[in-house]
Order: C-alpha cells, then sequence, then structure tokens
C-alpha cells in the first residue's frame, strides 16, 4: 500500500471535504455536489448492507484519522490504531450495531479469541473487521477511477 504520492493524499483530503455533518444531529453525509463523484465508492464501502448512518459515521472517522491524525509516510504502521480507535467500547453500543443489520452477525471472524470471552467480545471483533476492511478499501482505492468522465 503506497500512501506517499501527492495524488493519493490529496484524493483522501478531497474525499474527507466531500462530507458534511450536521451540528444539531450525528449525521453525516455527503455534499449534494460530491454525490456523483463518491457515491458509488460509499456504497462499495458499505458491503451490502443498507446505507446508514454507522457507515457513513465510520467512513468519515477514518478519513479524518488518516488525513488529520497520523502522517501518510507512516500510515502502515497505525492500521490497528485507527481501527481500534473506531470500535464501539460499550456493551449496549454493541448490541445496537448489531441489531441495526442483522446481517453483521453473519460474517466468518479470521480471528481467534483468547481466554474466556463473552458475546460482547466477538461482536466486537466483529466491528473491529468490517472496520478493518473499510480502511483498507480506503487506503488502496484508485480515486482517480471516481473522476473518470467527470470532465
Amino acid at each position: 500500500m503506497e500512501l506517499t504520492t501527492t495524488t493519493q493524499k490529496e484524493h483522501l483530503i478531497n474525499f474527507l471535504d466531500a462530507f458534511e455533518t450536521d451540528p444539531c444531529s450525528d449525521i453525516i453525509q455527503l455534499k449534494e455536489d460530491k454525490k456523483n463523484i463518491y457515491q458509488s465508492f460509499i456504497y462499495e464501502l458499505h458491503q451490502e448492507e443498507s446505507p446508514n448512518n454507522w457507515r457513513y459515521n465510520t467512513i468519515f472517522y477514518l478519513l479524518d484519522s488518516v488525513v488529520n491524525q497520523y502522517d501518510f509516510e507512516t500510515i502502515e504502521d497505525n492500521i490497528h490504531e485507527i481501527v481500534e480507535s473506531q470500535v464501539d467500547i460499550y456493551n449496549y453500543n454493541l448490541a445496537t450495531w448489531l441489531s441495526d443489520d442483522i446481517s453483521r452477525g453473519c460474517i466468518d471472524l479470521h480471528i481467534e479469541l483468547e481466554g474466556n470471552k463473552n458475546v460482547f467480545d466477538y461482536i466486537r471483533a466483529m466491528q473491529f473487521e468490517i472496520i478493518f476492511d473499510m480502511l483498507n478499501m480506503i487506503l488502496n482505492k484508485d480515486y482517480s477511477e471516481l473522476f473518470q468522465g467527470q470532465k
């Protein structure tokens, strides 16, 4: 994964700038004039889920972390930390997240949890894996494809 090119940095900054937040709610959405560019990639990032606030919020905060909180040259060393910062820590939030789209409980976990674990540890691991996949998709996207035919 090569993130040191100016073009990739600029694309990530522009993608982050394509979002708008409502200060009176937790709703984050694409700006109207950016939908024709980014909407199809947003759907890819939903990974077959229906559009939902959790995905939009997570995409926005992952982009914000990559663009504003970490050095691009060391981003690969911080992927685990970035993803971990987006995983819910409260059991109530994890249960709500799972109930918002029951298909989230049907993913194939590729990790083993050691020791005595409860159901929330497994939900947390599922959420981590989903966020990890989203971040990798964001970092590895060829953003120039989104702009073909836009001129």
